[in-house]
C-alpha cells in the first residue's frame, strides 16, 4: 500500500496588530515644559503692583499708619497710582521680572517719584529686588549726578540692565549747560543686587 503524500508544514503566522501612529514619545513632555516655562516667565504679570507699591511706600514712611496720615492731606486719594510696567530678565535666571513706577499721593503733579523691581520667587511669593542707592555704591556714592532729581522719568530694561532715566531742568545739568538733560542711572544684577554700574548725561534733543 502506497504512503500518502505528506503536506508540506507551515509555519504558523503569528498575529499582528494594525499600526497605530504614535506621537513622538517626548513630544508631550516638551509642549508641558515649554507651557510650564511659559508660565514662569509670565508669572509675575498676575502680580498685584498697586498694593506692592504701596507696600514700598508705606516702608519708605515708616508704616501703614504714617503712609495713611501722609496721604490723608495729599492731593492724590490713593497711596499710589501706577505709571507703567516693564517686563524683562535682570538676574539672568531667564524668568522675568517687573519695574514698576508710580505716583506715591505725595507727588502732586510731578511726574512718577518712586520705581520698584519685583520678583515672582518659587514659593510663589512676590519679593522687591534691591537696588542700590548711589551712596551706597563705593564708584559713584561722591558723584553731584544725583542730586535733585525729578522723576523718575522712564525705566527701561536693555540687554538685561535696568536703565532708571531722569529729566535734569537747566541750570540743574552740570554737563549740558544751559539744555535740559537726561540723567541715566545703569544697574546689573550682581548675585544680590542690581548694583549702580553706571551714571550718564546727556542733552535732551
Amino acid at each position: 500500500m502506497s504512503a500518502r503524500p505528506q503536506k508540506p508544514l507551515v509555519a504558523a503566522q503569528p498575529s499582528v496588530a494594525p499600526l497605530v501612529p504614535q506621537p513622538p514619545p517626548l513630544q508631550k513632555h516638551v509642549a508641558e515644559v515649554r507651557a510650564e516655562e511659559k508660565h514662569e516667565r509670565e508669572a509675575i504679570r498676575d502680580a498685584d503692583f498697586e498694593e506692592l507699591m504701596a507696600g514700598v511706600l508705606a516702608k519708605q514712611l515708616g508704616g501703614e499708619q504714617a503712609m495713611k496720615e501722609a496721604c490723608a492731606a495729599a492731593e492724590r486719594e490713593e497711596p499710589v497710582e501706577i505709571e507703567k510696567t516693564v517686563f524683562g530678565d535682570l538676574d539672568g535666571d531667564g524668568i522675568e521680572e517687573a519695574v514698576v513706577t508710580a505716583f506715591s499721593c505725595q507727588s502732586g503733579q510731578s511726574p512718577p517719584d518712586m520705581f520698584a523691581v519685583f520678583k515672582r520667587q518659587a514659593s510663589g511669593d512676590v519679593a522687591e529686588l534691591k537696588v542700590e542707592d548711589t551712596q551706597e555704591s563705593p564708584k559713584f556714592k561722591d558723584s553731584k549726578l544725583s542730586k535733585d532729581l525729578r522723576g523718575p522719568w522712564s525705566v527701561e530694561i536693555d540687554k538685561g540692565r535696568l536703565v532708571v532715566r531722569y529729566l535734569n531742568w537747566a541750570p540743574d545739568a552740570p554737563k549740558c549747560g544751559e539744555s535740559d538733560c537726561t540723567t541715566d542711572f545703569v544697574y546689573q544684577w550682581d548675585g544680590q543686587k542690581l548694583a549702580l554700574i553706571d551714571i550718564t548725561q546727556s542733552p535732551v534733543k
